[in-house]
This record gives structure tokens, C-alpha cells and sequence, in this order.
């Protein structure tokens, strides 16, 4: 793993790097020492200008007649632009390169030198070459966090001009300015981190940056660009070198993995809405400016007291809604739904999921939208049948939320998928619930109908056994149904199912299901085809979207229109979906 990190410290290339190395560093908060940023920037700035500068001391002609200094600065800038490029000129090393030209420039002509305006030099350099830019979760981060450190430089100014009796600055002096350092730039990306990836790491991300960005930034990224230059001089000094940069990166792996085990050292979180995002920054900006402005105080005051309104009224929102909501995920060729119940409980009814081991779809869409949605738990997760394209995803749902119940039918399956999620639930001890009787559970004022395959003949096979889920609400009526067969459409019939106002469509719209006998009964308003895009299988079918048409049904597809979201609000429906094609 050494190489690899040294790989991504130096040139940002991640590609040597396995997903579960990633993955810790992102747990403990120090995955941006993986961009190339103002640090190795301003260290290449200062190793190829020292160097330059020193070679030109040689020279008394030279050191007689000139400034050493704007001589050696026009070096270390085009050592600046040649490693950006290197770097594949990502925002991150154009923020930082562009700024650090500014200020070689404004001391080139002996102008006053302006972060504010260099760093405004470098947001627009990057905007006007790609506008797109300003949606990068690295140009946001990587801006945002320079920003407030600029905004806050009056107060780290006044912490390192603290002197001892003798005259010498106190190590401890270094230390709290180092704290408020990270503490102004974690809080600074905090709130984007919490809008991208819906996870913080807030408290052990301070003391990770603490005791990793020093050794790092002091260091191992010395030594790597040091060693990067005398390699064509001296070999063999620069493979000692590198080869004890190698040891440090080896023990600073063993701490990284051992920090990111720790249970609490990434928390997930609801995302932020835009409001509660943008009250944070006027809040944090208000405390940034109290030292210039009296009113700043107050202002600070006030958006902070906005900020804990606004999180408390969407937690009342949540606890007293009162409609209830189907979303039918476009998770590819698969199955997942999510239904929100009134009073802020939540159904996961599936999980989807590809046959690929490098995408997780629970991970990646499903537990992503759950928290979009703002939701911290999930009361009832629903397995229609282990198959991997419905149990795919779910074992990553037991493991990033608290869950309440797991609800399947009897079948088992040898799928690494349905084991792991049986594990899963047992080490978080959730209770399971095997269904071999039908019944009825209601949920706050909603009746949830289960129907297992107990008794049908013609049920064979995971598909025909699917655990098939009915949720009555008001007059209205909403069918889950899973990948069950024609038998077991007829089954389901003859035990009194009747006609529905919203269907997912049964086996992605197969012609095994969806028999004419069965649309033309339960005559749904809405029928909504889980499927994915192009699929290999030429799902759905033809003949069976047909017989939806002839029955009155409003169709809806995830491969063409997104994910679908039904509300029933009293009697009233209404549907919207990714793609606008509302009803």
C-alpha cells in the first residue's frame, strides 16, 4: 500500500489504491491528502525556488547585479505549473497553482500580495474553462476550505503572534494555531462533505489531521518531491530517501486502518437541505467577520438560531407527515422501493442489486436516496425473495442505519448476497420475520397485507414464491409484487385480491406474469415497470405493456422515466418521477 499512497500524494492518482484503503481514508477524515492541493503545491514552490536560489547565491556576478529572489521566482513557478500538469491539472492543483502564480506575480512587481484576490483569480480561471466546475465536489471543497481560512487569518495571526518571557515563541503557541487551522477548514467542508456523501467525521477527522497533515505535509511529501528531484543527480540517495518515506507511509497505514474501525469515526447523516447548508455559511461567515463588524455578532447570533429552527421543523415534518409515499428506485435491472409511512416510518421493500462485485446498489443509490430523503432509520425492510437483482443491496442497508424488522417468505438461497445479509442482521440484531402465513400488520393508520405463496401449487421457484406485499391506505391501494409467476397471480386472485389503484408491475414486465386475466381484475390506475435500461433480457414485454394500455393503466418505466414517486394524500394521487412526466 505504500506505493500507492505515495502514487496519490504526489500526482493525486488513485488508481494503485484498493477500495477498502479509500475507504478508511475517507473514514478518518484525511481523504483530501489525496488531491493535490495548496500544500504540495507550495512545497514544490519552495523546494525548486530554494534550490534555484541556491545555485544562483553561486554566481557573485549575478548576486551583485540582481534579486536573487525575483530570479529564482519565475523558477519555481514553472516548476508550480509543470507539477499541476503532472497532476493532471485537477481543481484542486489549478486553485492552488493559480493562487501561487498570483502572488509570484503581484512580488515579481513588487504589488501588495492578496489571497482574497487570488484565490478569486482562481475561481474564475477554472469557471471560465469549465463552468461545470462549480458543481466538482473537489472545487467546492477545496474553495470553500481556503476561503474561511482566509476569512479567520486575523484570528490565527493573533494566536501565533503570542510570545513567550524570553522573546521565543511556544511550541504550544504552534499547536493551537495548528488546531484552529483544521478546526476552520473541517468546519468549513463539513456541511458540502454532509450534502455529497451524506457522512461526517467531524471529531475524529480533527484528530486524524492533527497527528497525520504534520507528518505528512512536514515530512513524507518532502521527502517524496526531494527525492523526485535528486533522482537524475543522485540515484541512490534518493532511493534511501524514498525507501524511508515507505516505512513511514507502512505504519501510517496501520494507524489509518485501525482509526477507521472504530465504530464512531464516520457517522451517516440525513442530507442537508440547500437552506440549512446556506444558514451554516452565513453563520460561520458572521463569526469570521466579528472582528471587523459589531453587528457581525448578532448576525452570527441570529443565523445560528435560523439554522437550529429549520433542523428542528424538518424533524416535527418528518414525525407528523401524514401522506404516504411510494418511490420505485431505478437501481438497473433490478427491484427496490422505498415507502415513506405516515409519521415519519420507513419501508424498504428490496434492494436491487448487479451481478457485478464492484457495485453495491444499496450502498451507491439506495441507502444515498433514503438519506435524501432525510431519513436516519428504517422500521421494515422487505425481501419479496433471495434473488440477487431484489437482495443485492440490502445486507449495506442493515449496515449503514438502525433497522427494525427483516420480513422474507420461507425460501433459502445459497446467493453470497441473502448470507451476508442474514449475518448482517444478526450481528446488528435485528429481529427476522419469516412469513408463512398471511396476514395483516398495520403501520401507524396504514394496513400492510402481506401475502406469502403458503398453499399455491404453482408457485415454484424464488420468483413464483415472491413475498407479495399489499398497503391500503385511505380508499387507496398500492401492490407490491416481486418477480411472482401467472400461477401465483391466480392464486392471489382466488384469496381475494381485487382491483388496485397502484401496481408495480410483476417481473419487470416479463411474459411469464401479468397474466390477462389478472390486469383485467385488479385494473390498475398506475403501473409502474421496474427495469433497467437496454437490458439483456428485452424486458419488459411488448404483449404486456399492451394489456396495460387495454385495461385504462397509466404506464411507467425506470428505464425511461427514472425513479417514480406515488403520493397518496387522502383520496388524491399524484405521481411524479425523475424524467417530467407527472400525472
Amino acid at each position: 500500500p505504500a506505493r500507492g499512497i505515495a502514487m496519490a500524494l504526489l500526482l493525486g492518482e488513485r488508481a494503485w489504491l484498493s477500495n477498502n484503503l479509500k475507504e478508511a481514508f475517507a473514514r478518518t477524515g484525511i481523504a483530501h491528502l489525496l488531491a493535490v492541493s495548496g500544500i504540495h503545491m507550495a512545497l514544490a514552490a519552495l523546494l525548486i525556488g530554494g534550490l534555484a536560489r541556491a545555485l544562483l547565491l553561486r554566481s557573485e556576478w549575478i548576486t551583485l547585479r540582481f534579486s536573487v529572489k525575483k530570479l529564482a521566482t519565475p523558477l519555481a513557478l514553472i516548476g508550480v505549473v509543470t507539477y499541476a500538469g503532472l497532476a493532471g491539472f485537477s481543481p484542486s492543483a489549478v486553485r492552488a497553482m493559480v493562487m501561487i502564480l498570483s502572488f509570484g506575480a503581484a512580488f515579481m512587481i513588487d504589488r501588495p500580495q492578496t489571497p482574497l484576490n487570488s484565490l478569486a483569480i482562481a475561481a474564475w480561471a477554472l469557471l471560465i474553462f469549465n463552468p461545470l466546475y462549480l458543481f466538482d465536489i473537489s472545487f467546492q471543497l477545496s474553495f470553500m476550505a481556503v476561503f474561511f481560512l482566509i476569512m479567520f487569518s486575523p484570528y490565527l495571526k493573533s494566536v501565533s503572534e503570542y510570545k513567550e518571557v524570553d522573546g521565543q515563541k511556544s511550541f504550544w503557541i504552534y499547536i493551537k494555531a495548528f488546531i484552529l487551522v483544521t478546526l476552520i477548514a473541517t468546519l468549513a467542508t463539513t456541511p458540502f462533505v454532509a450534502w455529497h456523501f451524506q457522512r461526517v467525521c467531524f471529531f475524529v477527522g480533527l484528530l486524524t489531521n492533527l497527528l497525520v497533515v504534520p507528518l505528512t505535509s512536514f515530512v513524507i511529501l518532502p521527502g517524496l518531491l526531494f527525492g523526485t528531484i535528486l533522482l537524475p543527480f543522485f540515484p541512490e540517495l534518493a532511493s534511501g530517501l524514498w525507501q524511508g518515506v515507505g516505512w513511514l507511509l507502512d505504519y501510517l497505514v496501520v494507524f489509518i486502518n485501525f482509526v477507521s474501525g472504530w465504530s464512531w469515526s464516520a457517522v451517516w447523516v440525513p442530507r442537508p437541505s440547500i437552506l440549512q447548508v446556506s444558514l451554516f455559511y452565513l453563520f460561520l461567515g458572521s463569526l469570521a467577520l466579528t472582528g471587523h463588524w459589531k453587528i457581525s455578532r448578532a448576525l452570527a447570533v441570529m443565523f445560528f438560531a435560523l439554522l437550529l429552527s429549520v433542523s428542528a421543523y424538518r424533524e416535527w415534518m418528518f414525525s407528523h407527515q401524514e401522506s404516504l409515499k411510494l418511490h420505485v428506485l431505478d437501481v438497473g435491472q433490478g427491484t427496490s422501493q422505498v415507502v415513506e409511512l405516515p409519521e415519519g416510518k420507513l419501508m424498504v421493500m428490496d434492494g436491487g442489486g448487479l451481478r457485478s462485485p464492484y457495485f453495491d446498489v444499496g450502498e451507491r443509490i439506495v441507502a444515498p436516496f433514503i438519506r435524501h430523503l432525510g431519513y436516519r432509520k428504517i422500521d421494515i425492510i422487505v425481501l419479496s425473495h433471495p434473488e440477487q437483482d431484489h437482495v443485492g443491496g440490502l445486507a449495506a442497508l442493515v449496515r449503514q442505519f438502525p433497522v427494525g424488522e427483516l420480513w422474507t417468505n420461507e425460501d433459502i438461497s445459497k446467493n453470497s448476497s441473502w448470507k451476508q445479509l442474514l449475518e448482517t442482521c444478526a450481528q446488528r440484531g435485528v429481529r427476522h420475520r419469516v412469513w408463512r402465513e398471511g396476514g395483516v400488520e398495520y403501520v401507524e393508520n396504514v394496513m400492510v397485507r402481506v401475502w406469502p405463496s403458503t398453499g399455491c401449487e404453482g408457485a415454484r421457484g424464488h420468483n413464483g414464491r415472491s413475498l407479495v406485499v399489499e398497503l391500503d391506505y385511505g380508499m387507496r391501494s398500492i401492490l407490491l409484487t416481486g418477480d411472482i409467476n401467472r400461477a401465483r397471480e391466480q392464486c392471489l386472485l382466488k384469496e381475494g385480491l381485487g382491483p388496485v389503484d397502484v401496481l408495480v408491475v410483476p417481473h419487470h414486465g416479463s411474459k411469464t406474469s401479468s397474466s390477462s386475466e389478472f390486469v383485467g381484475q385488479i385494473r390498475p390506475e398506475i403501473a409502474i415497470v421496474p427495469v433497467g435500461w437496454r437490458n439483456s433480457l428485452k424486458l419488459p414485454n411488448p404483449q404486456v405493456l399492451e394489456r396495460y394500455r387495454n385495461a385504462g393503466s397509466n404506464l411507467l418505466r425506470t428505464d425511461l422515466d427514472g425513479t417514480v414517486c406515488v403520493e397518496i394524500n387522502g383520496n388524491e394521487i399524484s405521481v411524479d418521477t425523475y424524467e417530467v412526466n407527472n400525472l
